[in-house]
């Protein structure tokens, strides 16, 4: 006499959900880059257009921006030059230990997080228990350390816009869509 027994399991797919988690994270905090440019960008003077420049690394990964009456774009002109209007020519940044460069907004980018580095979701699994999501961006000006923390506050400004949106419109899948039927003989 022989019996087999059948039954329908569900079966939750971790990688499809992580996939998904991963893109509804990382949807949001590119929204959330947008506005921690709206916030930080004019707070920063322009001069030179060095210290706004350093932006322009977020801004090729999170997109275009500006406000209502472009009044403080980071790009160029309001044309699409490449020149900041108000650039001077004739001055300089001294870097620690390298040589001086001269202040403009495309010198501003190389002392900036590359767009690539920005955001990381390696490593991240369920399996160890937490998920791991960063933003992090830097700009190692001398004088952006010197003046944003206690005249500027751009970064602070840009922080707080950011953190605000990702509280408010972080959406986690639904586990639900994930389970799939199986069928065990």
């Amino acid at each position: 006499m022989k019996m087999t027994f059948s039954a329908n399991v569900e079966v939750f797919d971790k990688n499809k959900y992580l996939t998904a988690l991963r893109e509804a994270i990382r949807a949001v905090f590119i929204k959330g880059g947008q506005k921690f440019l709206l916030a930080a960008v004019p707070r920063i003077p322009i001069w030179t257009g060095m210290a706004r420049g350093a932006l322009r690394n977020l801004e090729d990964l999170v997109g275009k921006v500006s406000a209502v009456g472009d009044t403080f774009r980071i790009r160029g002109t309001r044309g699409g030059g490449s020149r900041n209007p108000a650039y001077r020519k004739g001055y300089y940044y001294y870097p620690p230990g390298g040589p001086r460069i001269e202040r403009s907004p495309q010198a501003g980018r190389l002392f900036a997080t590359p767009p690539d580095q920005v955001f990381n979701l390696k490593g991240a699994t369920l399996a160890s228990g937490r998920l791991a999501f960063y933003f992090r961006y830097e700009v190692d000006i001398k004088y952006v350390d010197i003046l944003d923390p206690v005249k500027w506050q751009a970064f602070k400004a840009g922080a707080e816009a950011l953190e605000a949106y990702v509280k408010l419109n972080l959406k986690l899948p639904n586990t639900k869509a994930f389970f799939t039927r199986k069928r065990v003989t």
